[in-house]
């Protein structure tokens, strides 16, 4: 048996994964092909082959990023041009930062837009172009453009859009004649009426008894495709790598040039982890356009995950070595995967499994700073989409982190840079990012933006309002119509339910609250007693049983929207 072969049947008999595709590329060239295990465990189910299509994830956004680039190399597109240029009737909550926005700042995800996004949407060709127009002007935006890496995929459709606006044409054909055609990516669709023509890898979640059993709803939300919807094989992915790992040749053809690989392919926006100091934790330092970048045993990579209901996948790129490992999975079991993933890498690049030896912790260079200096990074900060807050405070004269009543000390190491021992050997990397004026403006921690918030210990919970958001909410565009937040208030507490799940909301002011499901705000509208809820500085969701849920004002055009007409073929 092939050794690949062997390592991999091992993992899969210890159920790292239950249906898997795997491609190996060395020297720019595809050596291995292969799938294992089922697409279904229900009647039907056929064996994985390297044709059998999964849901590719957030490895869409790697698409829409090659599309961008061939359109720049073609001259339609600049990547440092701001998108009004290309948008002009594009609003932003915030004008003066929405004029900054470039190509640039939203494929390296450093547009200061949060995260967004849903898995059930619109279906119809013009999807994409409503989103933008009628959504993108109510995200808050969280920093400056350009200023930290907040990872989104809000950004990547607005990018996608861009490309219809100056074509005339919708993201699907776009990336099908600029993208899958020439690559001969002759399987990826966006499209899972399509892709069910082909043998599809079926997601699968466990039952309340331990068995696995198909998830029968495949995501399918046309206005999220360039971030996150393609369908597809091993073999067109491997395609993809191979492109990249021949300098922008494929086939005996040009496809990008070296110099715009070589763009994708270094950090626009860092995540700050140095201070982690494991070897391991490098594997992704920051984003590129289009590519996660970092570091996996000293070897630079390049490449993308992708997680889709219960899809894991993994697309990697060590571009010195010209190497490439490409692994699809519907369903796996997280900690085995990793390290049948990371064997791959290992196998790939021709080194020994990783020893304990291998993982010991690094020496610090631990920097001294003075009161005055620690002073400065005093304060409360959030994480939006998980509303986790993060304290800093001095304690017996050294800078701490609080989070969820867990105290750590955290040690110097750099400009703003700290860490916190964790689990040997790990380190926890923290990170404060200055603003133009030299004041911390954010804190990463983990690589994760945190936002200053500030908490008011002194205000009375107005009972009457808060009475006032009582009800159910639902994002309107969202075609998942058992996504439905319900806001309940008992005892001067408000609960909010998402499914059958419920969580206590804790309050920060009168309006914002955390919960384990994220940071909501309740606005005013334009009719009397009716609020919405804002999640995450981005998604809309609207009372149901209200008027205004069915009223003409939920969802509206806000300006003339130039119309995508189809270029005829």
């Amino acid at each position: 048996m092939n050794p690949l072969d062997t390592l991999i049947h091992s993992y899969m008999q210890q159920q790292a994964a239950l249906g898997a595709a795997v491609a190996i590329l060395q020297d720019g060239e595809i050596i291995y092909l292969n799938g294992f295990g089922t697409t279904s465990v229900e009647e039907g189910g056929v064996q994985v082959t390297p044709r059998t299509l999964f849901a590719y994830g957030s490895i869409s956004k790697n698409l829409c990023a090659v599309l961008i680039m061939r359109m720049v190399e073609q001259g339609l597109l600049q990547l440092d041009m701001p998108i009004v240029h290309y948008l002009p009737s594009l609003q932003f909550s915030d004008a003066e930062r929405g004029r900054k926005i470039t190509l640039r700042h939203l494929l390296s995800h450093t547009s200061g837009l949060p995260m967004g996004g849903k898995v059930w949407g619109p279906r119809d060709p013009d999807s994409l172009r409503r989103f933008v127009y009628e959504q993108i002007p109510y995200y808050t935006f969280l920093s400056e453009p350009g200023a930290v890496h907040l990872y989104s995929n809000t950004v990547i459709c607005v990018a996608g859009h861009v490309a219809e606006a100056v074509t005339g044409q919708f993201y699907d054909d776009l990336v099908q004649e600029y993208v899958f055609d020439p690559l001969q990516m002759s399987r990826v669709t966006y499209d899972p009426v399509i892709a069910m023509t082909y043998p599809v890898a079926l997601p699968h979640e466990r039952g309340e008894n331990g068995q696995l059993r198909v998830v029968h709803k495949m995501t399918y939300n046309v206005s999220g495709n360039p971030s996150s919807f393609a369908l597809g094989s091993v073999s067109d992915l491997a395609n993809l790598a191979q492109m990249y790992l021949s300098q922008g040749q494929f086939g005996g053809q040009h496809f990008l040039t070296a110099a715009s690989i070589a763009e994708m392919q270094r950090i626009h926006g860092s995540r700050h982890i140095e201070a982690a100091l494991h070897p391991l934790a490098d594997n992704y330092l920051g984003y590129g356009l289009g590519f996660e970048i970092g570091d996996y045993r000293g070897r630079r990579a390049a490449g993308h995950g992708g997680m889709n209901l219960t899809y894991n996948c993994f697309f990697k790129l060590f571009p010195d070595e010209r190497v490439g490992v490409v692994v699809l999975t519907n369903q796996c079991n997280d900690p085995l995967l990793w390290e049948m993933v990371k064997a791959l890498y290992d196998y790939a690049l021709g080194l020994s499994p990783v020893t304990a030896a291998a993982l010991e912790r690094l020496d610090a260079r631990v920097t001294a700073l003075t009161h005055h200096q620690i002073q400065r990074y005093i304060g409360t900060f959030v994480q939006v989409e998980t509303a986790d807050l993060a304290t800093f405070a001095v304690i017996n004269g050294q800078l701490t982190l609080q989070r969820k009543d867990n105290v750590l000390p955290l040690i110097a190491v750099g400009n703003g840079a700290f860490y916190a021992d964790v689990t040997a050997p790990y380190r926890l990397p923290v990170a404060f990012i200055d603003d133009a004026k030299g004041q911390v403006a954010h804190v990463l921690i983990r690589g994760e933006p945190y936002h200053p918030i500030t908490l008011d210990q002194t205000f009375q919970p107005d009972l009457q309002l808060w009475q006032s958001f009582v009800g159910r909410y639902k994002d309107p565009s969202n075609n998942n119509h058992d996504e439905i937040f319900t806001v309940r208030l008992q005892d001067g507490v408000l609960f909010i339910t998402e499914g059958t799940h419920e969580v206590p909301c804790r309050a920060i002011n009168q309006r914002s609250f955390l919960s384990t499901l994220g940071l909501f705000t309740f606005e005013d509208t334009d009719m009397d007693a009716v609020k919405l809820l804002v999640w995450g500085k981005a998604v809309r969701f609207y009372p149901v049983d209200q008027q205004a849920y069915l009223s003409n004002k939920v969802i509206q055009y806000l300006v003339d929207i130039p119309v995508i007409q189809p270029r005829a073929s």
